[in-house]
């Protein structure tokens, strides 16, 4: 199989890769230590985490909103994600102590959760028609659900809000959400997470590694590529 020297991808993976804006699998080799750090109070270690998962969280909301039917709530929810993001940061932030770290798989797991109860609460708040959905999420945010969590900060544009739902997010979101889950998952494992083939065939159910392999290339990539080329 021909590789890319420089990131470890193979010539299809790389080119995928680069579609879905995925970071380089060599950014997740040393998750375990920044994530010790972070848990430390390292401030920046934890925004080296949020930044190499961020592209991930961004495909994983990118494909929500393609699912809402509603095209005033796609709208609502797609202006709020710099809010919404925000949240997702602090209530990660706060919720660190706690989480197991079973491989770089579990971190993107872990995050994807707190990312849809953010999705899904907004979504909820917004089809019942309110109006002010960011005083709403500030007055709910409290040290007393979240112990320990730094006060939201001024919602001005910075690393961890800036990132936006352009066009290309929005199709690569809506062509994992067009695959069968077990193969989203797969997708998100291995560009969004830097997962192993061992983790990924742990997590999928599969015999091994090398199966695991082979299911991305003959089943995974080819249908990723024909959604990605209808999106577009």
């Amino acid at each position: 199989m021909e590789t890319d020297e420089s990131s470890g991808w193979s010539k299809r993976e790389a080119e995928i890769a680069a579609i879905l804006r995925a970071p380089d699998p060599i950014d997740f080799t040393d998750t375990a230590q920044v994530l010790e750090a972070a848990r430390s109070g390292d401030a920046p270690s934890f925004e080296r985490l949020w930044q190499r998962f961020l592209p991930g969280l961004c495909a994983i909301l990118a494909g929500k909103l393609h699912g809402l039917t509603d095209a005033r709530l796609r709208n609502r929810l797609r202006a709020d994600l710099p809010d919404m993001l925000q949240d997702i940061w602090l209530n990660a932030s706060a919720a660190l102590a706690g989480f197991e770290y079973r491989g770089s798989g579990s971190m993107l797991a872990w995050l994807r959760k707190i990312a849809i109860n953010e999705f899904t609460n907004r979504l909820k708040f917004w089809q019942a028609d309110r109006r002010d959905a960011r005083r709403e999420r500030e007055v709910a945010f409290s040290n007393e659900t979240f112990p320990g969590a730094p006060a939201p900060a001024a919602r001005v544009p910075g690393p961890r809000t800036s990132a936006e739902l352009d066009e290309q997010r929005l199709q690569v979101g809506a062509a994992l959400e067009s695959l069968d889950p077990v193969h989203r998952e797969l997708v998100c494992l291995k560009f969004y997470a830097g997962a192993s083939w061992s983790e990924i065939a742990e997590c999928l159910g599969l015999p091994g590694p090398d199966a695991a392999r082979m299911e991305c290339k003959r089943k995974v990539l080819p249908a990723l590529a024909i959604a990605l080329s209808a999106g577009s």
